[in-house]
């Protein structure tokens, strides 16, 4: 059996382009696409006791409607720019002014059919939200997004109001030809039939920054040269205004979740030593709240104060919790009160471990969509070995849980001359670098500053405040970024799927005559190949997954690949490693079907089958692989 046969079972599972794409590339790019678009919104807080519970237990009872003929694949819409949720069937919504505005291109799952509506949640765990209107959805059948290549060396794309439009391209001999002089028109500023829209002119590179153009249907082709390619139907907004962007709303901060919640919560040295910074701390706080109100955010995002010293007991007290509701006057004020310990204790360091430990067990974070600690002090912890420590615990204990509850810890550590001439400050940094480690940024999020220069605690200060500032903006886009719910290695109850799924890419729209009107989303037939020079690609699909699909894919590509490993020495060793792989995931092994090809042997998975893109091993049956001169 060739080398190339066994890598190729990647390619089976529809995650490569048919001869256009590796393998490794196509996983790299729904890698790509998993991180930046995976995103998970903020939940409402949960009731206690077993009220909470049993209203838990009726939520989960209920699940999303399936699509046709699937027993695991939700059908699923997304939203136009006029959609509106509404509170009920009944609402009439856009006209009345009823209703609460969502970003486009927003994702719901079906629960229910009411008609004109849709009954939708924003996640598979049953929790209903509202009403969406049918004639303002996009039903969206597999998770699929497209991005752009390069536009460099080759034709930019035009989208086609049809598919037989774009067929008359393709199937055509001088196909060639005829788009060059369509496209030569688009260019022109003229209308052309069929073509309601063109790629931008201006790349977007989608590691750097997630972009979303939804397929909603894929259709495999072939040029008479010889050259496969495949059809997308994709949509997306309309670009509107002098600059080409698409304007949603008024809102100067449209792009955010609906419903989404930040908590920033401070953990402040509340020993002696703090006392002449207390004008620090204060501006400290003043600053990151400047920072995050400039981006119009103050209202998404709440805060809390933990203080904490280096006494023998009660060291870290929750001043305040980030879900009481507080005005920023009464904030500043429980800030300006808080109290320093009555004396010094005789250590340099504090115990600043027990103000972190009390904020990461106290919080409930699956309330937030965003989640930070702000640890500010004069000094470095108290070790977890030693007898004074309350908790046990050093930076790497706490930086792990951290990571876990998708929490990330800044540290703004204001040192002292003092300090640097007994060691402390190069301590305190070992220390508090680890502590503030983020895997999402692959850095520490450790700021220090002598607390006797101004100009420089300020100038740091600034630095700390843009940089938490920027992480809670993309986080209430819905975009992985530090402190953002997507890093917590557990949900904690937050919705596992996002309401935005990502930025939607602006679209020209080049298919009417001048002056008339623009549609709000340019939905059309793109070709993922040039189709001038065929083997030059466009377009690279990519599947969006959440964490469970993910792994989910994992166990059937490793398990495929090692099947192929393991089966080499034999004929029938192959397709009896399969029998090993239909058990781990839960199938009857004697009900595989040896005739069958393996994508119809249900091992694959409903979804993984569904794609459109995928290799011929996907096809084979056990006769035509254990055929030596099958294709290669």
């Amino acid at each position: 059996m060739g080398l190339q046969k066994i890598t190729t079972i990647f390619c089976a599972l529809g995650l490569a382009t048919a001869a256009a794409v590796s393998c490794n590339s196509a996983v790299a790019a729904v890698a790509t696409a998993t991180t930046a678009a995976t995103a998970a919104t903020a939940g409402s807080a949960s009731g206690a006791g077993a009220v909470a519970n049993a209203s838990n237990a009726a939520i989960a009872a209920r699940e999303p409607l399936l699509m046709a003929g699937k027993s695991t694949m939700y059908q699923r819409v997304l939203t136009t720019p006029s959609c509106k949720l509404l509170p009920s069937a009944a609402a009439s919504g856009a006209a009345s002014g009823e209703g609460e505005e969502v970003h486009a291109f927003s994702q719901y799952y079906v629960y229910g059919d009411a008609g004109s509506s849709y009954e939708v949640g924003t996640d598979t765990r049953g929790e209903v939200v509202g009403f969406l209107p049918k004639d303002c959805v996009l039903p969206w059948k597999l998770p699929m997004s497209m991005f752009f290549t390069s536009p460099t060396g080759r034709h930019r794309a035009l989208v086609f109001d049809k598919q037989s439009a774009l067929d008359r391209i393709i199937d055509s001999p001088d196909g060639s030809g005829y788009y060059r002089a369509i496209y030569e028109q688009v260019l022109n500023k003229s209308s052309v039939d069929n073509v309601v829209s063109i790629e931008p002119d201006k790349y977007d590179d989608q590691f750097k920054r997630f972009y979303f153009l939804p397929i909603f249907d894929s259709v495999e082709s072939l040029f008479p040269d010889g050259n496969y390619l495949y059809k997308h139907e994709i949509a997306s907004v309309a670009a509107h205004g002098a600059d080409g962007e698409y304007v949603q709303s008024s809102g100067a901060n449209d792009r955010a979740i609906v419903g989404f919640k930040a908590a920033v919560l401070f953990v402040i040295d509340a020993s002696l030593s703090m006392q002449s910074h207390s004008d620090r701390i204060k501006q400290a706080v003043g600053t990151i709240y400047k920072s995050i109100k400039a981006k119009n955010l103050e209202d998404s995002v709440q805060f809390g104060i933990v203080s904490f010293h280096s006494g023998t007991q009660n060291t870290a007290t929750m001043v305040l919790s980030p879900d009481e509701s507080m005005t920023v006057e009464q904030f500043n004020k429980r800030v300006a009160n808080l109290k320093q310990a009555a004396a010094s204790g005789k250590h340099i360091s504090k115990d600043s471990y027990a103000g972190v430990n009390l904020a990461l067990q106290d919080i409930n974070w699956s309330q937030y969509g965003a989640r930070y600690i702000v640890l500010l002090t004069d000094a470095g912890a108290i070790d977890a070995s030693d007898l004074k420590s309350s908790t046990g615990l050093d930076a790497t204990d706490l930086r792990l849980d951290a990571e876990h509850r998708g929490t990330a810890i800044y540290t703004l550590h204001m040192f002292t001359d003092e300090s640097q001439r007994s060691g402390n400050y190069a301590v305190a940094r070992r220390q508090y670098e680890t502590l503030s480690f983020n895997e999402v940024l692959n850095k520490s999020l450790y700021y220090s500053a002598n607390a006797a220069s101004v100009e420089e605690f300020s100038r740091t200060l600034d630095f700390m405040a843009h940089s938490l500032t920027s992480q809670v903006e993309l986080a209430s886009w819905g975009a992985l970024s530090a402190g953002s719910a997507l890093a917590a290695e557990d949900d904690f109850g937050v919705a596992e799927d996002s309401v935005i799924i990502g930025e939607a890419l602006p679209l020209s729209y080049v298919g009417a005559e001048k002056g008339a009107a623009v549609p709000e989303v340019i939905r059309g037939w793109i070709s993922d190949r040039d189709l001038v020079t065929h083997n030059k690609i466009v377009g690279i699909p990519a599947v969006l997954v959440n964490r469970k699909q993910l792994e989910d894919m994992y166990i059937v590509v490793s398990g495929l690949f090692e099947a192929c490993i393991l089966g080499q020495p034999s004929a029938d060793g192959m397709f009896q490693q399969l029998q090993v792989l239909a058990s781990q995931i839960g199938m009857d092994p004697k009900q595989l079907n040896w005739n069958a090809s393996i994508r119809n042997m249900g091992i694959m998975g409903e979804m993984l089958a569904a794609l459109p893109y995928k290799s011929r091993i996907a096809d084979f049956t056990s006769s035509e692989w254990f055929n030596p001169y099958s294709s290669e």
